[in-house]
């Protein structure tokens, strides 16, 4: 690289990017790691599919993270346009300033033909991991879903309803659990904790009569939903607030199934 009044625009650009790309990648390894339970990230995928839309800022449980999907998401349409589907299995985000760069990765064996056509051309054989978005996001404003394709939308809504979700003491439960060792069977030196998020079990709410004093003979299951609760001084402000799904009814009452909606709750 040359030095002084000899240096053009163009390369400036590429030291630029190189060391923003050095910033991303040392902001995601001082950040938080979150490992996501099958059904945790079955009920994430619910509630993000009824989401509406959010200001990032106001759910990110920290401003750098990576987050990964313990049975990853369901096969999407790349968003490129390319053939075929992609399964996505990791997120990170980081704050930027008046940003929050959201990257999805799935595996490399997911990735078009035609890229790991190129990687092999190129010498540089499998990839593990195959970048399949950035997304920018703007803090303090909603998430703009019109420019979003539905790869990205789908990816930014799970992570936000996955930011919510983790962040209920009610429903979630977070534990910490060291990195594990290597082959060796030592552990890593500053290697960072990761948390894990698993399901509580469900909530029952006991309650003889609805809102209008009629009473109820039997449980049912409430199914988990979005709700705008106001919240401040005079109750002047709105948030986006998720209600957990739980059982609704009489204690001891028979519970109530219907044959075209079954509720399975594993842990």
């Amino acid at each position: 690289m040359r030095g002084g009044p000899s240096v053009t625009e163009r390369e400036r650009r590429i030291v630029t990017g190189i060391q923003e790309s050095r910033d991303f990648q040392t902001k995601i390894q001082l950040g938080e790691l979150y490992w996501v339970t099958g059904p945790m990230t079955t009920l994430a995928l619910e509630a993000a599919a009824t989401m509406p839309p959010f200001v990032v800022d106001e759910e990110m449980p920290c401003p750098n993270g990576l987050i990964a999907y313990a049975d990853g998401l369901p096969a999407l349409p790349h968003p490129g346009g390319q053939e075929g589907v992609t399964r996505v299995r990791l997120m990170t985000w980081v704050r930027a300033g008046g940003k929050v760069v959201v990257q999805t990765f799935a595996a490399g064996t997911d990735a078009p033909d035609d890229a790991r056509r190129r990687w092999h051309a190129a010498g540089i054989g499998a990839l593990r991991w195959y970048t399949v978005a950035t997304t920018d996001l703007t803090v303090g404003q909603e998430v703009d879903e019109e420019r979003l394709t539905p790869t990205e939308r789908a990816c930014v809504f799970l992570l936000g309803a996955t930011w919510h979700l983790m962040q209920m003491p009610t429903l979630a439960e977070p534990r910490t659990q060291q990195a594990g060792s290597d082959k060796k069977g030592r552990t890593p030196r500053g290697r960072t904790p990761v948390q894990l998020i698993d399901l509580r079990r469900l909530a029952e709410r006991h309650t003889e009569t609805d809102e209008s004093g009629r009473h109820y003979t039997h449980r049912f299951v409430v199914r988990g939903h979005w709700r705008r609760q106001p919240h401040g001084p005079g109750r002047s402000q709105v948030r986006l607030q998720f209600i957990e799904p739980h059982i609704k009814g009489p204690a001891g009452a028979p519970l109530l199934t219907t044959r075209d909606h079954v509720n399975v709750w594993r842990r």
